[in-house]
């Protein structure tokens, strides 16, 4: 194995680490003549090879002669004992360059490390100001946390007539036609107003750190008989919604717990996409959480067929999942009581479609029980 600076197949008198090191400091020197040679870094790493001529380790770095680091740094052409030396100058310029660039790494956002550079990247902000570019932070991630899903209640036209002329947005419609169309309403960077008072696992106006997606859909109608019916999404349009989501969360970042329906961020007066939308399908695809496990479900709802928990408890329980509700509230309140039912009827649109009528039973409690205790590992 080659040793630090030199390359396998080639002379140790070659020194590229050395070389390429020291020309970076005469390329600064050439273009603000006695900047960097007062400068401390450079100091460190010319004192490093126990140099003292500028102009021959000038020379030396850009391979207008032959002689090594040792006769760079002290004009001499080296013999044996001088390549030995000119090893050891090696090895104190490798520290020295180490020394200068661990700080930068162990820093972090406690400080920074300024090295120069010949070529830089001017820009302008959109307002005209000249700003440089050629940094870039490691402590940094995408605005968008959250994707929010909606459906819009109306026709594709009643749908683009409010989203883009009301006081309500997102930031893309996915038409019900076939095939179906996307529409961008709104640039992602720009925020859209379409989740209002809303919150998540803590997280509160998730407008500012969001992307919704309206779903034309009529909502749900009442039959005669005053029976609901939540019509189903037609495949291509989900197939669709599918592509669009995936597309977000893959060059944003967003974790799969943050991708939800209106309803379960704002469960006290929404409830969209409603009961009929295909979670199962997104879960497949890996951009949500899988579903509870069968097995664990049933074994728990066992035990609560037998003795269900109080309301306390799911009250307690659905804030942990993460919907905007106070675990430890008062249910004596018949407000509170109405907002626990608000949201349990959304949860139950999301994990028990079948039935959603907001009252505590077994199988909703084992649900609940599964999400928010994890399987102990073997």
């Amino acid at each position: 194995m080659p040793r630090c600076g030199q390359r396998a197949g080639r002379p140790v008198r070659r020194h590229w680490i050395a070389r390429d090191a020291l020309r970076q400091v005469w390329r600064a020197e050439d273009e603000a003549p006695g900047a960097w040679r007062g400068s401390a870094m450079a100091g460190t790493l010319f004192g490093a090879i126990g140099g003292s001529d500028w102009r021959a380790t000038r020379t030396w770095v850009y391979g207008e002669s032959g002689r090594d680091l040792g006769a760079a740094a002290t004009g001499r052409r080296p013999g044996r004992t001088g390549r030995r030396g000119a090893m050891k100058r090696l090895a104190r310029l490798c520290a020295a360059l180490f020394a200068i660039a661990l700080p930068a790494w162990l820093a972090g956002c406690a400080g920074t490390v300024t090295t120069p550079t010949t070529t830089t990247t001017t820009t302008t902000t959109e307002g005209g100001l000249p700003i440089e570019t050629g940094y870039a932070s490691r402590a940094q991630d995408s605005r968008v946390q959250f994707v929010i899903l909606h459906y819009t209640a109306g026709s594709l036209a009643t749908s683009l007539m409010v989203l883009t002329e009301r006081e309500v947005s997102a930031h893309y419609l996915v038409s019900d036609e076939d095939p179906p169309r996307i529409y961008r309403l709104v640039p992602e960077g720009r925020r859209a107003w379409h989740s209002g008072a809303s919150g998540w696992k803590g997280h509160r106006l998730l407008n500012a750190g969001s992307i919704g997606i309206e779903i034309v859909h009529p909502g749900y109608v009442t039959a005669p008989d005053g029976q609901r019916i939540d019509p189903p999404f037609p495949d291509a349009q989900i197939d669709a919604v599918i592509e669009l989501v995936r597309d977000i969360v893959a060059r944003h970042g967003i974790r799969a717990e943050h991708v939800l329906g209106h309803g379960e961020v704002s469960p006290s007066y929404k409830e969209d996409p409603g009961p009929a939308f295909p979670w199962p399908r997104l879960a497949e695809r890996g951009l949500v959480p899988p579903l509870p496990d069968p097995a664990r479900v049933a074994a728990r709802r066992a035990l609560y067929e037998s003795a269900l928990p109080d309301l306390a408890w799911f009250q307690r329980k659905l804030a942990e999942h993460g919907y905007p509700i106070d675990g430890e509230a008062v249910l004596d309140r018949p407000q509170q009581r109405a907002l626990l039912g608000r949201v349990l009827t959304n949860f139950q649109m999301r994990y028990r479609p079948a039935r959603f009528d907001g009252l505590p039973d077994a199988e909703s409690a084992a649900i609940l029980w599964v999400l928010t205790t994890p399987e102990p590992r073997p």
